[in-house]
């Protein structure tokens, strides 16, 4: 508290947090460094042996009321429901976004393999029940985000090429979203009040350039909110994706960057 100096220690490190404010879901980033550095905290003491689908580690429930956090999903349990090879290699889970009621998440499982990783999408309710693969690791995912309480958005190849497809939570009823509009990639939000999608897209050498856009949904009206360059140095495990979200009021995008030589956080407003 920066009015009186009072501190307190969260049981886990927040990875998501639900839309009611009042818990939220953790991870164990110090282990993550050790699947994928990109995600995970660097750490001196970071076990040198990580075990590779552990039964103590994977989703924490938090409690931000009181700071109390228990495990809420291992690894362990994800890779029994939809088993993949012994000789795979570490296994796990990030990318956790809650539905607009807090009541379901979805996450991905992420298992090593050689030269890169198997991805795959999940759900579960908000105490644990009802696990569900979504889309297996035979496809390639990527970003996404709730619609509503049981439509999700994500960029796959699940319908032959990389784009952003939806679809109803357990159904399996792909189909194209925005297309024409939306990059084949990128990290997408809605804003609260529903009216507006932001998302960014990216280009590589020679430019090195990333953008955010936003979509006012009902009329499809796309609006310009920047193009940001990213100075080559900042690649690899130091690159900056610029993540845009909204704020409470749907009013207004912040975004991460680097283009004027340091990582800093950025607002741009939205147009009436």
């Amino acid at each position: 508290d920066f009015a009186t100096g009072r501190r307190r220690t969260l049981g886990a490190a927040i990875a998501g947090i639900s839309p009611n404010g009042r818990v939220a879901i953790g991870l164990d980033f110090r282990r993550m460094y050790r699947c994928r550095k990109v995600v995970g905290y660097a750490h001196e003491t970071a076990d040198a042996r990580v075990t590779a689908r552990p039964e103590d580690d994977g989703l924490f429930f938090l409690d931000l009321t009181t700071g109390e956090a228990r495990l809420l999903l291992s690894v362990a349990e994800v890779c029994r429901h939809q088993p993949i090879a012994p000789s795979e290699g570490l296994a796990w889970l990030d990318h956790v976004c809650f539905n607009p009621s807090g009541e379901r998440l979805m996450f991905m499982c992420r298992v090593k393999r050689q030269g890169g990783w198997h991805s795959s999408l999940w759900t579960v309710n908000a105490d644990g029940s009802d696990l569900a693969c979504q889309i297996g690791y035979a496809h390639r995912i990527s970003h996404f985000a709730w619609r509503d309480e049981e439509r999700l958005v994500i960029s796959c190849d699940v319908l032959g090429k990389n784009e952003f497809v939806i679809f109803t939570d357990g159904r399996g009823d792909f189909a194209r979203y925005l297309p024409g509009i939306m990059p084949h990639d990128g990290h997408a939000s809605f804003s609260l009040d529903g009216r507006w999608l932001v998302t960014d897209a990216y280009r590589r050498a020679p430019e090195w350039t990333a953008s955010v856009m936003a979509v006012e949904l009902a009329t499809e009206r796309v609006v310009d909110l920047g193009s940001y360059a990213q100075p080559p140095h900042f690649q690899g495990d130091i690159r900056c994706d610029l993540h845009p979200r909204f704020d409470r009021e749907s009013r207004a995008v912040t975004f991460d960057s680097i283009h004027e030589g340091s990582r800093q956080i950025y607002r741009a407003t939205l147009p009436d």
